[in-house]
């Protein structure tokens, strides 16, 4: 039963996680919605209940805990969202590595065969011309 209720809160976050990832700004304005709200809560509190001395220190004090909160909850988000984003930046780091280590190695092939190229004569070169255009069309399997 407990894995059940763990699993289930384990995909609800990893779906605010990819829809803050996917949709920051609406994520940034839903925040920004959500500290408005609080603060019109206080300002609200305070003028329709005349809060005055200690009392409007608790209720002064209760909003602190709850924007605290909030800002709590949207930092771990969005630090979500920056983890997301780094291991997507080790992802095409190690592509570009594979790609350049690849373009390397085609290169040196390339100046290889450039230089067995310019060493065969013009006779050799006509020939083997002739065989890439007669065998064109075959499909050779390694």
């Amino acid at each position: 039963m407990l894995n059940k209720i763990l699993n289930g809160i384990e995909a609800g976050w990893n779906k605010i996680r990819l829809f803050a990832f996917n949709n920051r700004t609406i994520f940034e304005l839903l925040f920004l919605f959500l500290y408005t709200v609080e603060q019109l809560i206080l300002v609200w509190l305070v003028s329709r209940w005349n809060l005055q001395g200690q009392e409007l220190l608790n209720w002064v004090s209760y909003f602190a805990l709850i924007v605290l909160f909030t800002f709590g909850l949207h930092k771990l988000i969005m630090e979500s969202r920056i983890k997301i984003l780094e291991k997507e930046i080790a992802i095409l780091g190690m592509q570009y590595w594979l790609a350049r280590h690849k373009s390397k190695e085609l290169s040196e092939a390339y100046a290889n065969l450039r230089d067995v190229y310019s060493q065969l004569d013009k006779k050799t070169v006509k020939k083997i011309a002739r065989y890439i255009n007669i065998n064109r069309h075959v499909n050779i399997r390694a």
